[in-house]
């Protein structure tokens, strides 16, 4: 599951009522993954990831938050806040997939990816992910999740941590030039990437 909010006050509450929302639904079950925000544009969008063992949680949940006072207040000062479920893919670190090296930065990047695949072409999309994930483990970047829609046309969203902005450009590149992300990028009718750097934890 994930949030996508824009704010456009930069003094808007918004991020300092996240951390205790953030707790609320830890509480019911939810593993938190990712808090992000982007870097450019002339809103500030926050993407929050987490990731529900249990579906039944999903529903009662949500109506507790309803009748949260921070939950109403973390509303009106967005502009926008889309809540999309999500399916974790096989290779999803959640599922049991591997989510690449150990690396502890001293400040994370986030890559948002967005892939819209061709009609039953999510099998291929699949084995083929298998390789290509093995090209940014070399160089260090981490999968932190990796879901698909639950309505056509599929929808892959892969969120990928890394620690050197200045390398994206080239390691872009360089994944161009390998056969087996040209597999991948056939199986797609679109693709959408956005950059995003992790949110500073609260200070208490």
């Amino acid at each position: 599951m994930s949030y996508l909010s824009s704010v456009k006050d930069s003094r808007s509450p918004f991020k300092s009522l996240l951390p205790q929302l953030k707790h609320k639904v830890e509480e019911r079950g939810w593993a938190h993954v990712a808090t992000c925000f982007t870097l450019s544009g002339p809103l500030k969008q926050f993407l929050e990831v987490y990731r529900l063992q249990d579906g039944q949680t999903m529903l009662p949940t949500l109506e507790e938050l309803t009748r949260d006072p921070n939950h109403r207040d973390l509303m009106q000062a967005c502009t926008s806040r889309q809540m999309e479920l999500t399916q974790g893919l096989p290779y999803d670190p959640g599922a049991g997939g591997p989510g690449g090296p150990k690396v502890n930065y001293p400040r994370s990047y986030f890559l948002q990816a967005i892939l819209t695949l061709k009609p039953d072409r999510l099998p291929r999309f699949i084995d083929t992910m298998h390789h290509v994930r093995e090209f940014f483990f070399k160089n260090e970047w981490v999968l932190v999740s990796a879901s698909q829609s639950l309505t056509a046309p599929i929808r892959i969203a892969h969120l990928w941590r890394f620690g050197n902005c200045n390398e994206l450009g080239t390691l872009m590149r360089l994944l161009s030039t390998k056969t087996e992300y040209a597999a991948l990028d056939e199986c797609c009718t679109g693709q959408w990437q956005q950059l995003m750097y992790e949110l500073e934890p609260a200070k208490s």
